[in-house]
């Protein structure tokens, strides 16, 4: 369209493409989400077995139980459940059958593992449960990672992925609120329906473009960009896929010979270790006891509430509290979780709860357990962008899930063996030292954001990997 003013002449241009694009936004989100969501509900029966230790041990505890364990056993039966995690995580980004066909394999997994729990029969059927079930878990979410990524732009597939975690909540909540009031062989019944059904719904979930360029088959490839995307040249995006598949992957061992990277990598871990040993994930599996050792009546309502706000802490902790700035929310958080500690360890340790108020304990480990998640429990994994360029992403999210689970079993066989030896105070004692530490390492080490020389080496680490000219780039800037 021209439109003259004097001597001069205006050209606007309407790119009708916007607008074509527009019109299909809601057919391509509903192509995205829903298969997304269907994808995730893996997760909710691995949380039901994340969560399965809290009210299920005070039965098993007992001499008279269908499956009778020590005090010594519950922590290897926790720990065999993240055991098969840890192994199965780092094949859970490669690209095997395809995400769809991965997402299956792990919720196979899965439901074989809640089968054998069903049946099991003494101790070694418990720990073979719990591993099936892990190994199905640290796979089958990966994989849904991928088909999320594949399938989504990428803005929709970080806040999809951000929203994985809280199918793991639900599944916790779920055993929480069922858990005391189903016996031990009904229990299995809730998870392994929701097996049966989840298996079912993957067989019918749509492939991702980059299952059908690998195959070859690119007009199915175009066709369903069509849905997800609009109709359009897709071209470019086939392209794209197809270097994808045939680009060779960046050696994730190869962040550890570039200096800067490796002393965020050892930062990074000791973050995780000491979100692990300050308190929160334990909590969760020792829930129940912790409030009948405690003197708290109605032990296992105590545990659904405290449930519940650990899972509404997260959802504030994981989309609110990280925008704001992460060292400011992780020193506020273990400031307030060692008071809570310390409160603890006094109610404990002087009988408050028998003496003065037997809810005193309930209030504040719910106070507790809402200062940890909004920073502690949230802010390690929201370092992963800010510290590591874009190619180590996933490797450093597997590294998270890892080392979660590593340490998890480290700090759950720690407070067991305390809690075991020792009034239950000192376990919280292991907390408090843990949590006093993350707050000095968080002082020192952990910066507010990156210096600019070190987004440069990031945006460009290979470059700088035994380059001189980067040395010389850093000196300028440092003396600037």
């Amino acid at each position: 369209m021209d439109v003259k003013f004097g001597e001069y002449v205006h050209v606007f241009k309407v790119d009708m493409a916007i607008d074509e694009q527009k019109r299909f936004t809601w057919k391509q989100a509903f192509w995205q989400i829903f298969p997304s969501f269907c994808a995730s509900l893996i997760a909710v029966p691995s949380g039901i077995m994340l969560g399965w230790p809290s009210p299920t041990y005070p039965y098993l505890l007992q001499s008279t139980s269908v499956i009778p364990i020590s005090m010594n056993q519950s922590a290897m039966i926790a720990g065999f459940f993240m055991l098969g995690a840890i192994l199965t995580t780092p094949l859970s980004c490669r690209y095997h059958l395809g995400p769809k066909y991965g997402i299956w394999i792990g919720m196979a997994l899965m439901t074989i593992g809640w089968i054998i729990m069903w049946y099991s029969e003494d101790v070694i059927g418990l720990l073979c449960s719990r591993f099936t079930v892990g190994l199905g878990s640290g796979y089958g979410l990966g994989q849904v990672k991928g088909y999320i990524s594949d399938l989504c732009e990428p803005q929709l597939a970080q806040f999809l992925n951000k929203q994985l975690n809280f199918y793991g909540l639900f599944g916790i909540l779920v055993t929480f609120m069922a858990g005391p009031f189903l016996n031990f062989r009904k229990f299995p019944y809730v998870p392994v329906i929701t097996c049966l059904i989840v298996l079912l719904v993957i067989m019918f979930l749509p492939c991702t473009p980059k299952d059908f360029v690998k195959r070859n088959k690119m007009d199915e490839a175009a066709t369903l960009l069509d849905y997800l995307r609009g109709k359009r040249d897709h071209s470019n995006e086939l392209k794209k896929i197809q270097n994808e598949l045939i680009d060779k992957k960046i050696n994730f061992f190869s962040l550890l010979k570039i200096a800067n990277l490796r002393r965020k990598f050892l930062k990074f871990i000791l973050l995780v270790f000491l979100q692990q040993f300050s308190g929160g994930p334990t909590t969760i599996v020792y829930c129940q006891l912790i409030f009948t050792m405690s003197d708290c009546p109605y032990p296992e309502y105590c545990a659904i509430l405290y449930a519940v706000t650990f899972f509404i802490s997260n959802i504030y902790g994981t989309f609110y509290a990280s925008k704001l700035n992460k060292k400011f929310v992780l020193i506020f958080s273990i400031v307030t979780t060692a008071f809570m500690l310390i409160s603890q360890i006094a109610v404990l340790y002087f009988e408050i709860n028998k003496k003065y108020w037997s809810f005193t304990s309930l209030i504040v480990m719910l106070l507790f357990i809402t200062f940890y998640c909004v920073g502690v429990g949230n802010t390690a994994i929201a370092y992963v962008p800010e510290w590591f360029p874009e190619q180590y992403k996933v490797g450093m999210v597997n590294t998270f899930s890892i080392s979660f689970y590593a340490f998890a079993i480290i700090a759950t066989k720690v407070f067991q063996v305390l809690i075991t030896a020792y009034p239950l105070y000192i376990g919280f004692c292991l907390f408090l030292f843990c949590d006093l530490v993350n707050l000095i390492f968080v002082i020192i080490f952990v910066k507010k954001k990156s210096s600019e020389f070190d987004n440069y080496k990031q945006t460009n680490s290979v470059y700088f990997w035994n380059s001189k000219r980067g040395n010389e780039i850093e000196k300028h800037i440092n003396n600037r």
